[in-house]
C-alpha cells in the first residue's frame, strides 16, 4: 500500500478519498474542509501503522519459524545403545510439587493441649463467704442491741404515763 498525501487537490478529490476510506461526510466547504482533512489524516495515519504491526508480526513469525528450523536440523542424533542396557528399569519421576520437609533438630511446631484436672470430688463450696459466715460474736452484739433498743422503749413507756 503507497502512502497516499493528505492534501488533496480539489474537493471531490477529497469526497473521494472520504468514501474510499469509509469516513461519512457531509458537503465540503471552507469551514469544513479541515476538519475532513484531519479525520482523512487520522486515518492514514492508523492504517499505515496497522501495517507496519502486521509487518512486524509477519516478521516475528518468520525469525521464529526460522529458529525453529535452525533448532531442528542441529537436533538430529542417532541414539546408540551402546553405552546402556536398552532393558534396565528406570524409575518413574514424578514432576508434581516437591515433597514437604519436616522440621530436624526438635522443634516442635504443633500445640500441646491443656489437659485440665478433671476430678470427680470437686472442691466444697467455700463457707467463709456470702450471708453464711454469721459467726457467734455477730450474732451476740445483734441480740444485745436488740436488748438494749427493747429496754430503752420500755423505760420510755413507763415513764410517760
Amino acid at each position: 500500500m503507497a502512502k497516499k498525501s493528505v492534501k488533496p487537490q480539489d474537493d471531490d478529490m477529497l469526497l473521494r478519498e472520504l468514501r474510499e476510506y469509509g469516513i461519512k461526510s457531509g458537503p465540503i466547504t471552507d469551514s469544513t474542509r479541515e476538519l475532513y482533512l484531519k479525520k482523512l489524516a487520522a486515518v492514514i495515519d492508523s492504517m499505515n501503522l496497522d501495517v507496519k504491526i502486521k509487518k512486524e508480526q509477519e516478521e516475528q513469525r518468520l525469525i521464529e519459524q526460522m529458529n525453529n528450523e535452525n533448532r531442528m536440523l542441529g537436533s538430529e542424533t542417532v541414539r546408540t545403545f551402546e553405552n546402556s542396557d536398552p532393558f534396565k528399569i528406570t524409575p518413574i519421576q514424578h514432576y508434581g510439587p516437591p515433597p514437604k520437609k519436616r522440621l530436624h533438630h526438635g522443634l516442635i511446631k504443633r500445640r500441646i493441649p491443656v489437659v485440665r484436672n478433671r476430678e470427680s470430688n470437686p472442691e466444697p463450696p467455700n463457707m467463709k463467704s456470702g450471708w453464711n459466715a454469721i459467726t457467734t460474736g455477730m450474732l451476740a452484739v445483734v441480740v444485745i442491741v436488740f436488748a438494749v433498743f427493747i429496754y430503752m422503749l420500755l423505760y420510755r413507756v413507763n415513764n410517760d404515763t
